[in-house]
């Protein structure tokens, strides 16, 4: 670990933060499009493929400057749903509690998540909120985190992505038998 580059979180790639569209236009609300928020996001697991909240094409091409694609990894930074975490499934938006890493071609979207997550306490000692939790964009993209080189990236994300499967696969289990 020790041969491993020291580096901001935005050489991992471009941090995008969120915007909600405004709510009063009914235009950007109510199509099949995901909009993301902390209550969509969980502790235990990965990947985001269902909001509570949807939103129309038009909202995704009006605010296109906060889209982000599909494998970026989202990490929660304002609220007391700090560190929450996921992987878009698809493109789509998020609001304005959540910062985004559009992965550059040099970093493996499951590893960085994984990284995010052992680093979750240290991101959280930036927090220079008083009453809510928070770490701005130009704070969290300066926090330096420990990367290995793109293949151990992607040996490491296998590992632990297979843990995440099983327990993923004995939630449905118990689910079904609970049914």
């Amino acid at each position: 670990m020790s041969d491993w580059n020291v580096i901001p979180i935005k050489q991992l790639g471009r941090v995008v933060t969120g915007k909600t569209p405004p709510t009063a236009s009914q235009e950007y609300y109510g199509g099949d499009e995901l909009f993301v928020s902390p209550k969509d996001l969980a502790r235990d697991s990965c990947f985001v493929s269902e909001t509570e909240t949807k939103i129309t094409t038009r909202a995704l091409e009006k605010f296109k400057g906060q889209v982000i694609p599909q494998n970026s990894v989202m990490f929660t930074s304002l609220s007391f749903a700090f560190g929450k975490m996921g992987i878009t499934t698809q493109p789509c938006i998020t609001n304005q509690q959540i910062n985004t890493i559009v992965l550059n071609g040099e970093h493996n979207y499951r590893f960085v998540y994984y990284l995010l997550r052992t680093y979750e306490p240290i991101i959280f000692s930036y927090n220079s909120g008083i009453d809510t939790p928070i770490v701005p964009k130009s704070v969290f993209e300066k926090i330096k985190v420990r990367c290995p080189e793109l293949e151990l990236q992607k040996k490491i994300a296998a590992v632990l992505s297979a843990y995440d499967d099983l327990i993923d696969n004995n939630r449905r289990r118990i689910g079904l038998l609970a049914q």
